[in-house]
């Protein structure tokens, strides 16, 4: 079997209910042909969800030596000026990166379009400690919030905190500078980030 050496999750949201939902999947092989795209059992259940023009068969997996199209209009291209600096934001040393790394944390969010992708959590088999990145959400409804991410600095430390009392979603997770509200986690993580947030609190 062709080892995995990175996969990346397609979601997709229903713009009545606002649920997302997996509904495939993109991996990065170490052999030819290098890129796979298949779609999940989240396509079917999603109701409304209709298959992208560029992967139009639910039961297909696709194959390519080159990562597809639909994925690589998904990134900024590397010739536009400010590239640098969109990689730099996004964590990455300037130079050569991986495109599915700058898929992974960027969510390849188009703005057309209701489609995010993001990676699973990788961990470290020395700590066992779980890394994970992600772009806070609802920023720009969070009076100062731009500010206060504005004076952030590399290595200044997040909290995240429970808002069960969140009119819009009851499992909603902040992200807190401080005392300060900056975002929120976006809402695949959810589940996960509320499950860790209990155990922690159950070892206080």
């Amino acid at each position: 079997m062709t080892p995995v050496i990175r996969t990346l999750y397609v979601t997709w949201q229903d713009s009545e209910s606002r649920a997302i939902y997996p509904v495939g999947r993109l991996q990065a092989r170490a052999e030819f042909p290098e890129f796979e795209f298949g779609y999940l059992q989240g396509a079917l259940d999603a109701s409304g969800f209709k298959p992208f023009l560029a992967f139009p068969d639910l039961e297909t997996v696709y194959r390519s030596r080159k990562l597809f199209p639909f994925f690589t209009n998904r990134m900024m291209p590397i010739k536009r000026p400010d590239y640098v600096e969109h990689v730099s934001r996004l964590g990455f040393e300037p130079g050569a990166v991986e495109p599915l790394e700058v898929l992974a944390r960027s969510g390849g969010r188009g703005a057309t379009d209701r489609i995010e992708l993001f990676a699973p959590p990788v961990a470290d088999p020395s700590s066992g400690l779980f890394t994970y990145h992600f772009l806070a959400r609802g920023v720009r409804h969070i009076g100062g919030a731009e500010e206060q991410i504005a004076r952030l600095r590399v290595g200044d430390e997040l909290q995240l905190k429970k808002e069960p009392h969140n009119p819009a979603d009851p499992s909603a997770v902040l992200v807190l500078h401080g005392v300060g509200r900056i975002g929120y986690v976006p809402h695949y993580l959810v589940e996960d980030v509320n499950a860790a947030l209990d155990e922690a609190e159950s070892l206080d």
